[in-house]
């Protein structure tokens, strides 16, 4: 059976000492960092890297110098908190600060307006025929678990009674 400091450099493009050693295996789709399963759950490659290289990581996250998602070259990583990670992405310029709020109308998806909502949920009477989740539905042209959503305030929870 191969030890995890096997599998891990068999899987790693290991170059010259100043150069990125790019991660061969499993990786994120969304953000290229490398994944390996330890024996108990899947970590980030980087950490074994530098756990591997005698760095106590102590619950911190492994950082980039290098600002490459796939290097797991132990010079280029170095131990940081999520406050760090968030500096460094916004000196790389790769992190614009969070999302606006694109909930409710703000929404370019949005379907119903506000004002709907509060209608829906004043017409709501619970199994009727002409005022229940599905007739509900129907009438403002959304499917019937979009109403239920709405209805719970599972959605559109910013959303106050009329009354």
């Amino acid at each position: 059976m191969t030890t995890l400091t096997e599998r891990f450099w068999e899987k790693v493009d290991k170059r010259g000492p100043d150069q990125c050693w790019p991660w061969r295996g499993a990786r994120l789709t969304d953000s290229g960092h490398g994944q390996l399963w330890d024996g108990e759950r899947v970590r980030p490659a980087t950490q074994i890297s530098l756990e591997l290289s005698g760095v106590r990581m102590n619950g911190r996250w492994a950082l980039h110098k290098c600002n490459n998602p796939p290097c797991v070259n132990p010079a280029h990583l170095y131990p940081g908190t999520h406050a760090d990670n968030i500096k460094d992405a916004v000196e790389a310029g790769a992190f614009k600060g969070p999302r606006p709020n694109r909930s409710g109308e703000k929404n370019p998806l949005a379907v119903l307006t506000a004002e709907q909502v509060r209608e829906a949920r004043d017409l709501y009477v619970p199994f009727d025929k002409e005022c229940g989740c599905r007739a509900l539905a129907r009438r403002f042209g959304v499917s019937q678990s979009a109403m239920s959503k709405v209805l719970l305030r599972k959605t559109w929870g910013g959303v106050s009674s009329q009354h």
